[in-house]
C-alpha cells in the first residue's frame, strides 16, 4: 500500500495510523484524505487489528476536521466513514494529538 501522507504502523494487534503532513499541521487535504481513507480500509480488512489509533505527526493532530466539509468528504466518496465509527468490527476509534 503507497500512502504520500500517512503512516501505518501495526504491532500486537494495535494499528497506529499517522497523519504525516506536520509542515501543513497536519490539514486535510484531498491526498490527505484519499490516504486516510485507504488506511483505514487496509487496517478494516486485517483479522489481527483489534484497535486503532489515530494521531497526527508533529503538534497538531488534524485543525479544522470538525467543520462539516470534512465529514461530507468523507461521506460523499461513497465510503461513509462517518458512519462506521459505531459499526466498524474493531470497536470505536480513538483519536489523540501530538507527540
Amino acid at each position: 500500500m503507497e500512502l504520500e501522507t500517512i503512516v501505518v504502523k501495526k504491532e500486537d494487534g494495535i494499528a497506529t495510523i499517522v497523519l504525516n503532513r506536520p509542515e501543513r499541521l497536519n490539514a486535510i487535504n484531498g491526498r490527505l484524505m484519499m490516504d486516510l481513507m485507504k488506511a483505514i480500509n487496509h487496517v478494516g480488512r486485517d483479522e489481527k487489528v483489534r484497535a486503532v489509533v489515530l494521531t497526527g505527526a508533529g503538534r497538531a493532530f488534524m485543525p479544522h476536521a470538525h467543520e462539516r466539509p470534512f465529514f461530507n468528504a468523507a461521506h460523499c466518496h461513497g465510503h461513509g466513514y462517518r458512519n462506521r465509527r459505531s459499526t466498524s468490527r474493531t470497536g470505536p476509534y480513538h483519536a489523540r494529538g501530538g507527540p
